[in-house]
């Protein structure tokens, strides 16, 4: 039985439920997959995540899990104890493959180690921050802006631009550091045409393996319908803040108002108390479009799924992805989407699955809309033809017998060289 070593970015469900923390948040995917190559029965798994509390560690149905203190956030530039702590629990395991979720933590580093860790590393591409970074610092004097016309207090204003100011610059870091990780490690997963790209430009030598996501659980089994949504209505999700571009969406929103009266933008992952919904709503009302754009705050899978199957469209109107997973269930449920075609979105939408619009173009979003509002025939076929894509591209077993695959590879490979 091979020893694996996964190191994740936030903690997997069993180390959630232990502190009592609610399933909540990002990182549910993994657990199908780790659910999927225990089938196996191939393979021995050690997990690694960061957490702020002390350091523990437990086994649950042959699983050991640790959890070591650090930021969840993984622009955090601060990691060295991070790593020494990864480094020392390796050491103790001596496991037969480490595979890395995500490039953009210090434990990409690992290979630096050389006879420490002389074990092969496989690195999961996920955000790719060396890419998301670009966007961020071009958009922060936008940032600034919105900050500073919030209706907050001078003392929120200025702590507002103290964050973004510490996170760009973290993300820059973060950024420089991920271009690093990316050229001095073999192994690779991936997803997209982008991020193979941006991958071979680093190191043209890297091995890739294709990674297709699993999604949250949920979505496999619903599925929306024409006849059950409200007309008109425009969806936004994971809405974080500028890069996302929300703004776009009203803007196409102004340009259809007189045409669809009754048309509404509903915006999930934002509320009106931080600076970027203050924005949003603020736009809205300078267009007198307020009681047509509504905030839906943070939603657990439930409520998103609720909410998809409520709305007539999707849009994707972010400046950068990779791998948009707020696309991708959308797709999954079968609603006809719009997306902003940049980074790796074309990777989900080069079959005909969604209606594209480029170069951030609020006209051609109005128009790709529009299409969908006035002609229900080709709504309901376009969303169909996304339900039947995305179905086959996160198919469960699937993407579990290619990490399975790519595993045998690589532990193949360094027994021969052993």
């Amino acid at each position: 039985m091979y020893k694996i070593v996964w190191i994740t970015n936030t903690p997997l469900a069993a180390v959630k439920q232990k502190l009592n923390l609610g399933l909540f948040g990002t990182g549910t995917w993994m657990d199908n997959l780790l659910t999927g190559l225990l089938k196996s029965k191939a393979y021995e798994f050690y997990i690694i995540s960061p957490y702020p509390i002390e350091n523990f560690s437990f086994v649950e149905e042959g699983i050991t899990f640790y959890i070591i203190h650090s930021n969840l956030s993984i622009y955090n530039s601060t990691e060295k104890e991070f790593l020494y702590q990864i480094k020392k629990i390796i050491f103790n395991i001596k496991p037969d493959l480490i595979h890395i979720h995500g490039s953009e933590r210090r434990s990409g580093l690992l290979c630096e180690e050389g006879e420490i860790i002389n074990v092969p590393i496989i690195i999961s591409l996920q955000g790719l921050t060396s890419q998301i970074s670009k966007v961020v610092i071009k958009r922060i004097f936008k940032a600034y802006h919105i900050v500073l016309k919030s209706d907050e207090s001078f003392y929120y204003k200025m702590k507002d631009l103290y964050f973004q100011t510490k996170y760009v610059i973290n993300m820059f870091r973060s950024g420089l550091r991920e271009r690093r990780i990316l050229k001095i490690n073999k192994y690779f997963f991936g997803r997209t045409d982008f991020d193979k790209s941006t991958l071979m430009k680093f190191n043209s030598k890297a091995r890739y393996f294709p990674e297709p996501r699993i999604l949250r659980e949920p979505f496999y089994h619903d599925k929306w319908e024409l006849n059950k949504a409200d007309r008109n209505s425009i969806l936004l999700l994971n809405i974080r803040g500028p890069a996302k571009s929300a703004e776009t969406a009203i803007r196409a929103l102004i340009l259809l108002n007189s045409k669809y009266p009754d048309i509404e933008l509903r915006v999930g992952g934002i509320d009106e108390k931080g600076y970027y919904g203050q924005y949003l709503m603020k736009f809205a009302r300078r267009n007198n479009l307020s009681s047509k754009v509504k905030l839906l705050g943070y939603l657990s899978d439930y409520e998103t799924i609720r909410w998809l199957k409520k709305s007539h469209v999707f849009c994707l109107t972010s400046l950068i992805e990779n791998s948009p997973n707020t696309l991708a269930e959308a797709q999954m449920i079968g609603l006809p989407c719009v997306a902003h075609i940049t980074g790796g979105v074309a990777s989900y939408v080069d079959d005909n699955s969604a209606l594209n619009y480029f170069n951030n173009n609020n006209a051609d979003l109005a128009k790709k809309i529009e299409i969908v509002f006035s002609d229900d025939e080709f709504a309901v076929s376009l969303g169909q033809k996304a339900y039947e894509v995305s179905h086959r591209r996160h198919d469960i077993e699937k993407s579990i017998a290619m990490v399975g695959s790519a595993y045998q590879t690589i532990l193949e490979q360094n027994t021969q060289h052993e």
